[in-house]
């Protein structure tokens, strides 16, 4: 009997639960359980925002250093709910972490026009959280609201989407019951709710109210939207009443230079007419195109290869306007991405009209949320899944920048 007793006091003390030398049950310390789920929690999130970040191109060689402000909307709280002056608030991508961190309530709202870096924001703002943690720092978790819908309530949507950030959290041997949910309301999570605006039309209203609802005053939060969007929703009653509102501002000439610069290197001479024109005209059409963050990818990446000229965008004659541009660098951008695949058994232009069909199922759909795993159609699903990796980029930064069903390089903002 005595032996039978050591066996099973040694069996459970391999489970964690007796302690041999007291021949006591150790209870889990519920604090040290909460730490280790954060910690568990912030590597994940970490990995997989380097990831996104590589795959969108955010440092190669940099990301672009896009301005924000506050702004002058009539979306702000009151002052005196915020204990800032939100019209103050300044900064760049780069900075925009330590300004969440220095709000007394810690809650922004950061819109934007289509294009001008709304996604690239959020994502920096995870990384720099999650890799250079500060003391108090709550974990942040990007969520896209796309995905969002009035069936499913808010407080389980987010629970739902910390859990698939770390699906380790359900260990409850390690981190006891419902890690994600303790994590939440003890408001070491940071809910980074990007693309608010990708929803449908009749879900802002309510989806901004439902978010208000559930984030207490010491819940940090980052909300993602344009800027028409919310000023609409907040027509109807609905904003983020603990939540300063910024807003991205466009990229001068000088930044964009350099940014081409450090992207195309000291040696690549192609651009110095283009950079020529824009210093000696920063309100030329090539000036005023090349003001957001996704122009600035498109023509980086159109014009990366050596054999080609960027400054055939300066003939008057071929790209007169501000849009002829954008239309050309939409043009040249699938060709040029295509060519660094193995997708040797497509031609470019058979891509071009099954992207082309997407658009336009999407624009059917209401939705510009785009999910490749979601297309089941056998001529369009294998290619687009292969092409994904590919075009990545431009997806995250464009979302909001479609081809019209007409031309495959025009440019929609429903």
């Amino acid at each position: 009997m005595r032996k039978m007793l050591q066996q099973v006091k040694w069996i459970l003390f391999v489970r964690g639960g007796i302690n041999v030398s007291m021949g006591v049950y150790n209870t889990p310390d519920p604090q040290k359980q909460l730490d280790e789920a954060a910690a568990q929690l912030r590597r994940d999130v970490l990995t997989k925002v380097r990831l996104t970040a590589a795959r969108m191109r955010l440092e190669h060689p940099a990301a672009i250093e896009v301005p924000w402000r506050g702004c002058s909307r009539p979306v702000q709280p009151a002052r005196q709910v915020l204990g800032v002056d939100p019209l103050e608030l300044n900064g760049t991508v780069g900075e925009f972490a330590q300004a969440c961190r220095g709000l007394p309530l810690h809650q922004m709202v950061a819109l934007g026009d289509p294009g001008t870096g709304k996604t690239v924001l959020a994502v920096e703002l995870v990384r720099d959280m999650a890799g250079r943690p500060e003391p108090g720092d709550p974990v942040p978790v990007l969520m896209s609201l796309s995905s969002w819908r009035r069936a499913v309530k808010m407080p389980d949507w987010i629970l739902r989407q910390i859990r698939q950030a770390s699906p380790d959290l359900m260990d409850q041997q390690r981190f006891g019951t419902d890690a994600a949910a303790k994590l939440f309301a003890d408001g070491r999570v940071m809910p980074v709710l990007d693309g608010l605006d990708e929803l449908p039309d009749d879900l802002h209203s309510e989806a901004v109210r439902a978010i208000d609802e559930i984030i207490h005053s010491g819940c940090w939060l980052l909300v993602t939207c344009r800027a028409t969007e919310y000023e609409t929703a907040y027509g109807t009653g609905a904003h983020l009443t603990r939540a300063a509102v910024v807003e991205l501002d466009e990229v001068k000439a000088e930044p964009g230079i350099g940014y081409l610069e450090r992207a195309n290197g000291d040696s690549d001479r192609r651009w110095t007419p283009v950079f020529e024109a824009m210093r000696r005209d920063p309100e030329c059409a090539l000036s005023r195109t090349l003001t957001s963050p996704l122009m600035l990818y498109l023509a980086r990446t159109a014009y990366e290869e050596k054999s080609t000229d960027p400054g055939e965008l300066l003939s008057q004659e071929a790209y007169p306007t501000r849009e002829a541009i954008e239309e050309g660098l939409v043009k040249r951008y699938l060709p040029a991405v295509y060519g660094k695949t193995s997708l040797g058994s497509y031609p470019a232009e058979q891509a071009m009209r099954y992207l082309r069909l997407i658009a336009r199922q999407m624009r059917r759909d209401g939705t510009v949320d785009f999910a490749w795993w979601q297309i089941n159609a056998p001529i369009t699903g294998p290619l687009v899944g292969l092409m994904y990796g590919a075009v990545w980029g431009f997806f995250c930064m464009s979302c909001s920048v479609q081809p019209s069903e007409s031309s495959p390089g025009s440019l929609r903002q429903p």
